[in-house]
């Protein structure tokens, strides 16, 4: 499991100054980016240089109590992986350690040429820490 903190923005609210529901996504997907970095195999430099990509093809979230801009949150991920998908696990928790969220999104691996399945690439299976997600 790997931890990203972040602080709630302003552009991430909506008119009654809480968090807009798709920005949850994105503060997940900035956890993941970051994970990534972390783990030796940035996103970017994975995807140019790999001849696939990782299109997300499910997401849901679960919110459970408000998030205001300001706020400081904790996104814990948790990886696991098939033969040819990528499930992440996110829970967000406030700065008491509250859970707000939990996010799932899962991604499969085709490639960059045809958009047909491929298996994951063998750097991401050895670079990230695979637990249940």
């Amino acid at each position: 499991m790997t931890r990203h903190r972040l602080t709630v923005r302003l552009h991430h609210t909506d008119a009654a100054g809480v968090l807009f529901y798709s920005r949850l996504f994105e503060l997940v997907q900035e956890a993941f980016e970051a994970a990534m970095e972390r783990c030796g195999v940035p996103l970017g430099e994975l995807l140019r240089g790999g001849g696939f990509r990782i299109p997300v093809v499910h997401a849901e979230a679960d919110y459970t109590a408000p998030v205001r801009a300001g706020d400081a949150l904790t996104v814990s991920l948790a990886f696991a992986a098939g033969n040819r998908s990528l499930r992440v696990r996110a829970d967000l928790a406030d700065a008491a350690g509250r859970r707000v969220a939990a996010v799932t999104v899962v991604h499969a691996a085709v490639s960059a040429a045809t958009g047909r399945p491929v298996p994951l690439p063998e750097a991401l299976l050895r670079a990230l820490p695979f637990g249940n997600a």
